[in-house]
């Protein structure tokens, strides 16, 4: 009875790999399914970086549409922008034009070298109506650049000016705020005297194209494109509120 007792507790060797594999068998899927738990965070991780992407896009977008916009009297807008001012020192007038982009075709979307801006001032005499142009490549020679506008297939030329040539041309810090001191000076302004039957006509014909000859150069586009940030719609603008500011005078 000993010695039958004794192989009763005695284990094959074999008999004992299989238990242990069965037993490793059933704890896989244990381990597994924690394995998955302890990825949840990096999947949850993903998912806030992808909305946190996609809300920073929407910021953008929406901060984007808000400089482009034309027609605002906010100080925080400094693209095709025009507005007035009244000094209330003297009475003087302002109308001014933050530049707007001249696109290279009609689409709106097909890229701009230039953009074109407007100032008017009750001081200023006449009918003059200066242009500011910033070219966004190359420099201006030092005899100053040329512009030139086809007005449905008739060309007029203008040579740019020194702004400290210009009479009376002195803006407002109102002015000054609008059109970016620093932006300007980067860009090399430059700056056209004008008349307003000249503005009329590019802000009335159907069909008009620029031109700014510089240094090493040319830069041109379809003023024409009527899209929110292209110049012309920035010139409709302008044009009305100088004629509304002329009527006050």
């Amino acid at each position: 009875m000993g010695s039958a007792s004794l192989k009763i507790e005695q284990q094959n060797p074999a008999d004992a790999a299989t238990i242990s594999f069965q037993n490793t068998q059933r704890l896989r899927p244990r381990q597994s399914c924690l394995k998955n738990y302890n990825s949840r965070p990096s999947f949850e991780n993903s998912s806030i970086q992808l909305k946190a992407r996609k809300m920073r896009a929407i910021i953008f977008a929406i901060v984007s549409s808000i400089l482009i916009s034309g027609c605002s009297t906010s100080p925080f807008c400094s693209i095709n922008c025009a507005s007035e001012h009244e000094s209330t020192f003297n009475g003087e007038k302002e109308v001014l034009l933050t530049p707007g982009f001249v696109y290279r075709s009609n689409t709106g979307i097909s890229g701009s070298d230039l953009r074109m801006g407007a100032y008017w001032s009750s001081s200023l005499g006449g009918s003059s109506v200066i242009l500011i142009v910033l070219p966004h490549k190359d420099t201006p020679p030092m005899t100053g650049a040329k512009l030139s506008f086809n007005i449905n297939g008739n060309i007029n030329t203008y040579a740019a000016v020194m702004k400290e040539s210009i009479p009376n041309f002195h803006p407002s810090t109102h002015s000054d705020t609008y059109f970016s001191p620093n932006v300007i000076n980067q860009m090399h302004a430059q700056y056209f005297l004008i008349t307003e039957e000249l503005l009329n006509s590019i802000v009335s014909a159907k069909d008009v194209r620029v031109r700014i000859d510089l240094e090493n150069t040319y830069l041109e586009g379809v003023f024409s494109d009527s899209s929110s940030s292209a110049a012309k719609s920035g010139f409709i603008d302008f044009s009305r509120k100088l004629r509304s500011s002329r009527d006050k005078s």
